[in-house]
């Protein structure tokens, strides 16, 4: 398949993609309780607890293995927060911006408690992205499907239940290998 198609294929699967994974996660610190809640490829944290406040927004990078950063500004260098399973902790001295030193960043999230968004959104924004496509892409994504298996319909370019399941099956198969599937 060629590249423009792949390329529009990635496009297309990016946004449902971490559509699967936004929530809001309630996180458990040394001295607070809070939040860290992502938002596309936003995330931010808030934390409160006696002599305790610390708040944050930054970039969210997700890894295959189910390790992600937070990649916070603060000035000349990024904190970094970097989870994996269901902890974080800060990796830099310039964290120390976020938050004072009676509240580490360092904490626990409860992963099985986060709020997701329902079936119906990812749904929608799979349509949406598809229909933006221009007709040539929309044919090529078609076809790239039907190439591995994944879509039996005819390649129209048009957006219905064969090419919503196909596209949700390479999602799948993505996550499924271990892959990166937010773009």
């Amino acid at each position: 398949m060629s590249r423009p198609a792949l390329f529009a294929l990635a496009a297309l699967l990016a946004t449902p993609a971490l559509a699967l994974e936004e929530g809001t996660y309630p996180v458990t610190t040394a001295n607070g309780a809070g939040e860290l809640r992502v938002t596309g490829r936003l995330v931010s944290l808030l934390v409160t607890g006696p002599g305790c406040e610390a708040v944050a927004e930054g970039r969210v990078l997700r890894g295959a293995d189910g390790a992600w950063a937070g990649v916070i500004e603060t000035g000349a260098e990024p904190c970094v927060l970097l989870g994996s399973g269901s902890g974080f902790a800060p990796i830099g001295a310039s964290c120390a911006a976020i938050a004072p030193v009676r509240c580490p960043l360092e904490g626990s999230i409860a992963v099985a408690d986060v709020a997701r968004p329902p079936v119906q959104v990812i749904r929608s924004l799979l349509r949406g992205r598809f229909s933006a496509l221009d007709e040539p892409d929309r044919l090529a994504v078609q076809a790239l499907l039907a190439e591995e298996g994944l879509y039996a319909g005819e390649v129209d370019g048009a957006y219905g239940p064969g090419t919503e399941e196909a596209l949700i099956g390479r999602l799948q198969g993505m996550a499924d290998r271990g892959e990166e599937v937010d773009g």
